[in-house]
């Protein structure tokens, strides 16, 4: 990937709630510093590069942290001019241990370990109790020189927002993080996620 190539993207978008999308795009603050989040909880595998929109519904079914509790009460709001891309799913374990290190290491730290991801991991309407598909999801953001507007993304619901203009083909313009940040990133993961994988 590199500055003003044409990608196309999904037709589905990467709907999130207002603290996720702010720790992708903006970062989050701890010890004085600005982090930026690059990993996202699913249960399917996502493939092709995703328009990031906004879950503006106030209601969470999962505990923030106090930093990601900061975050949602900040005014923001997601212009449609961020993608990103899958770069590596990691099955892992629904371990309480394993989040907590997750959820406070500079990797997950919006989230409330025990409330967050691992309470999401349990519900049986997100993961209908097969271990097997409990994913953490790398993601690279991208901005792009294109802007979507609201009448061409369909919102269908809480959940699921979808571009229903005809040309999904974008410019990438410079990525959120740069390539030797990334790098440590990816880094980081990989070595926090050993010892939890599911194999």
């Amino acid at each position: 990937m590199k500055s003003g190539e044409k990608i196309e993207l999904s037709e589905n978008c990467l709907k999130l709630d207002r603290a996720n999308a702010k720790a992708l795009i903006k970062g989050f603050e701890k010890d004085e510093k600005t982090i930026n989040q690059a990993i996202y909880c699913v249960v399917k595998q996502r493939e092709l590069p995703m328009l990031i929109t906004l879950n503006r519904s106030t209601q969470l079914k999962y505990k923030l942290s106090k930093i990601g509790k900061k975050l949602c009460q900040e005014n923001f709001s997601v212009p449609y001019k961020y993608i990103a891309f899958p770069v590596r799913h990691y099955n892992i374990k629904n371990e309480l241990l394993f989040w907590k290190s997750i959820c406070s290491g500079g990797l997950f730290d919006i989230w409330d370990p025990e409330g967050g991801p691992f309470k999401r991991f349990f519900d049986p309407k997100i993961c209908k109790s097969d271990p097997s598909k409990y994913m953490i999801l790398l993601l690279r953001i991208w901005e792009i020189e294109e802007q979507f507007m609201n009448d061409e993304i369909k919102h269908a619901s809480n959940y699921i927002d979808k571009i229903i203009k005809e040309n999904r083909f974008v410019t990438l313009k410079k990525p959120v993080i740069n390539d030797a940040e990334f790098d440590k990133i990816k880094e980081f993961a990989e070595e926090s996620i050993k010892g939890y994988r599911f194999e």
